[in-house]
């Protein structure tokens, strides 16, 4: 665990760089099973995965998550920072906290347009904290 915390304590504002390391660094600490890499016939559990989205005047547009596992989650990331604005603005402050919020609503939209409905949402400011969410299944 400590091999973990100390290669991720001091990342900051550069989620685009850093999270699909970083949750796969996650998983080996958690024994389980990485990302397989994305590809035909792996839309099931990936990053970046589609998701086509219906507005109400029927217009359809294709956004990615960042991090999807069917049947179990939908995971938003964003990165804030101690020290500055980098990223997603100073944790703590009034931009890091509609950041964060921003992640949520993602999260929840996507799981809208995806089957199953996932039965948890997850936020994660990388190498700081995740937020999860539970029963998303029926929304």
């Amino acid at each position: 665990m400590t091999d973990f915390i100390q290669k991720w304590q001091n990342s900051e504002g550069n989620e685009r760089a850093n999270y699909q390391s970083f949750l796969n660094d996650f998983c080996e600490f958690l024994g389980v099973e990485k990302s397989p890499p994305k590809g035909e016939g792996n839309n099931r559990y990936c990053f970046d995965r589609d998701v086509k989205i219906i507005a109400p005047s029927g217009a359809a547009t294709t956004n990615f998550i960042d991090f999807y596992k069917e049947g179990c989650f939908v995971l938003e990331t964003k990165q804030g920072s101690n020290s500055s604005n980098k990223g997603h603005g100073k944790r703590g402050t009034a931009t890091y906290r509609k950041e964060m919020k921003k992640a949520f609503g993602q999260a929840l939209k996507y799981a809208r347009f995806v089957e199953p409905k996932p039965p948890f949402l997850i936020t994660c400011d990388i190498g700081d904290h995740f937020r999860v969410w539970q029963d998303f299944s029926e929304s």
